[in-house]
């Protein structure tokens, strides 16, 4: 006589009812989410300490129409799709001069301050460490 081994196998959970489709969405969610408040928030640290008028108001003494937070406050996030979450600066018109990728960079001495760029390669550095982060608590409902 041999030994008999059974198994009684329960398929349930959200990879076996569907929810787990709706799980992923909410992650991709809130990863752009969170990667697009981080940029907002590192573009903004790091412009006065490139953009004189943001570090140095005193400096536009005479100037009239000019409000140097008015670019900054003008930075945020726009969400295009679940997995597109754009920073921009609300087209002001001088913002593709200050990046320096207006066409006023070719004919002057200023390149511009490439924050966008800047910020966009530090983050992409960051990325897999904050996207681990975030999935921690999908993770535990996948596993439910």
């Amino acid at each position: 006589m041999g030994i008999r081994i059974s198994f009684d196998l329960k398929s349930e959970g959200p990879v076996f009812d569907g929810t787990w489709a709706l799980i992923i969405y909410r992650y991709r969610w809130a990863l752009t989410n969170v990667l697009g408040e981080r940029a907002v928030n590192m573009i903004k640290a790091y412009l006065p300490t490139r953009y004189e008028y943001l570090r140095n108001p005193a400096s536009l003494h005479g100037t009239k129409h000019f409000h140097p937070g008015l670019y900054e406050s003008d930075i945020h996030t726009d969400r295009q799709s679940v997995d597109i979450n754009l920073v921009h600066d609300t087209d002001v018109v001088y913002g593709p001069w200050l990046e320096g990728v207006g066409s006023r960079n070719l004919t002057t001495r200023f390149k511009g301050y490439h924050t966008f760029r800047h910020i966009a390669q530090q983050l992409e550095l960051q990325a897999s460490v904050i996207a681990d982060q975030v999935i921690e608590i999908y993770i535990k409902e996948l596993n439910a």
